[in-house]
C-alpha cells in the first residue's frame, strides 16, 4: 500500500493531441489525484507534468484508471513507470508531508521488579 498525502499544485495532462491544466489534489508513488476540466476515458494513457510545492518537477506517464466525481473533473491516475529522479521527487515530498508516529504509549504490563 501507498502513502498517500493531500496536495494543491498546477498539474498538466497531455493525451493525444490535446493538453489539458488541472490540479493535482494528492500523491503517492503508486499515482496521484486531479482534478482537470476536460474528460478523458478511463484507460487513457496521458503524460502528467506536476510542480510539487518543494519546487520539484514530476514528469511521467499514467493512466486513468476511475473518476471520483464527473462533474467536477476528480479522476485518478496511476503511474506507468517512474524514473529514479520521479520517484525520488515523490518519495520526498511524501516522506516531508507526513508527520512522524508519535511515540507509543509505555506498556503498562511490563512494571519494573524493585
Amino acid at each position: 500500500m501507498h502513502r498517500r498525502v493531500n496536495v494543491e499544485c498546477p498539474a498538466q495532462v497531455e493525451a493525444a493531441a490535446s493538453s489539458h491544466r488541472g490540479t493535482c489534489l494528492n500523491l503517492s508513488s503508486g499515482g496521484l489525484g486531479l482534478s482537470v476540466e476536460a474528460w478523458l476515458p478511463v484507460g487513457t494513457v496521458v503524460a502528467v507534468t506536476v510542480e510539487l510545492p518543494n519546487g520539484k518537477l514530476l514528469k511521467t506517464a499514467a493512466e486513468i484508471v476511475r473518476y471520483d466525481d464527473l462533474a467536477s473533473g476528480r479522476l485518478a491516475v496511476r503511474f506507468l513507470r517512474l524514473d529514479q529522479k520521479a520517484l525520488s521527487a515523490v518519495h520526498d515530498y511524501v516522506a516531508s508531508s507526513i508527520p512522524p508516529a508519535m511515540d507509543p504509549a509505555p506498556d503498562s504490563s511490563k512494571r519494573e521488579a524493585g
